[in-house]
Parts: structure tokens; sequence; C-alpha cells
């Protein structure tokens, strides 16, 4: 994986979604059991039929296995982005609101800019929108990346974030839409999906950043 700076923010992102061939590695170490989708995937591709426990545990397990390598001091850790950490990734100022919920608002500005429909290049969506030719998840940066460097923040797959969607505590938030949206909603650089952690679905991965501790 590869990570950058993002402005405002003090965590490295992965510029991609986590990939098959990363999570793959995590499931043979550990044995955990992985539902495969119902189309073909590559290496390459975002990983899948993943819950939020599923990539909080990959972090997990890539940070001691990094610590122990040597490739991370003890101060250093991966994990899901909090949703204002991606809001800054995606290029939102500041949000008012104590959640996810809260901080959804209207602002009419997609990942990809301040223009409908998402022209060719600008992401991975559903075949309605004419976008790109790609049936179903793509390779990971296949696509342009953002200002930061930052790919498929625009469609390709859900992406989990590290907190409650609401103060009811009951939902995880998602950020970034899939292959699977046409809707310019779910689509918009604010809006926020919300599942619950056991949720597995072929539209929904993950990105992980990389945080130092104080």
């Amino acid at each position: 994986m590869r990570f950058v700076p993002v402005p405002g923010v003090g965590v490295l992102f992965s510029v991609w979604e986590t990939r098959v061939q990363d999570y793959a590695v995590f499931c043979e170490a550990t044995g955990r059991a992985w539902t495969k989708p119902s189309f073909d995937q590559g290496p390459m591709h975002p990983v899948i039929n993943v819950n939020w426990d599923d990539a909080r545990l990959f972090c997990e397990w890539l940070t001691a296995k990094e610590r122990q390598e040597k490739r991370l001091t003890d101060k250093q850790k991966y994990r899901l982005p909090t949703d204002q950490e991606w809001s800054a990734a995606v290029g939102l100022g500041p949000e008012r609101g104590k959640t996810p919920e809260a901080r959804m608002k209207s602002s009419i500005v997609w990942p990809w800019g301040a223009y409908w429909p998402p022209l060719s290049g600008d992401g991975n969506f559903a075949p309605e929108l004419k976008a790109d030719d790609v049936a179903n998840t793509a390779p990971v940066g296949s696509f342009k990346p953002n200002a930061y460097g930052l790919y498929d923040l625009a469609g390709n797959v859900w992406e989990w974030c590290g907190e409650w969607y609401s103060e009811a505590r009951v939902s995880m938030a998602l950020r970034g839409g899939s292959f699977n949206d046409s809707q310019p909603a779910y689509l918009l650089a604010a809006y926020r999906f919300n599942a619950t952690v056991n949720l597995v679905s072929e539209d929904i991965g993950f990105r992980v950043v990389l945080e130092t501790l104080e």
C-alpha cells in the first residue's frame, strides 16, 4: 500500500482502497473466513464482502505485523479513517455537527467537481451514468486521482469509516458511493451512507489510514 498526507489531518491516507491481494494475506495468516463475490475480481480490485469488524481487524493485524517487522514504531498504527478525516481527504471544508449524520449537508459538489453527471475518468459508477465501461468493481487506481493523489473517493466501493453514524450508535458511517450508484445525492462528497457493523455487501470495502500517536 502507498500512503500520502492530506492537509488538515494528522494521518496518512492509503491512496487506494484495500485490495483483494492485501486482504488475502490477512485471511491466510489469520484463518479468517471471507466470502468471495458473485463476479470475478483480480488481485488489484478493492476487497468487498467485508463487514466493519473485518476491516477493523485487518488494521489491527497489519499494525501488529509491521511493528514486529520493525516497519512501524510502537507509536504508529493502521486504522479506519474518521468521518471528518474522510471529508478532508475528499476536499470538503470544515463541517459542523457532532456526528456524521449531523455533518451531512446539501452542498452541491461531488468528489470530481461541481458538475453532474460525471464524465469519463471521474470514477466507477452504475452503467446508466455511462461514465465508464466497468460492470462491477474496477482495479484500484483505474480512474484519475484527486488533488491529494487519492483514488476512488467517488464510486467503486463504499468505504467503512471508524465511527458511529449517529448518536443512536446502531450503525457506522460509510463514504464515497459505489459501482452500483447513479443517484446524484448518493454520490455527493458530503453524503453519508450507514450500515450495521455486520453488513456484508458486494459494494462495500474500506480504506486505511496510518496514524502516528503522540
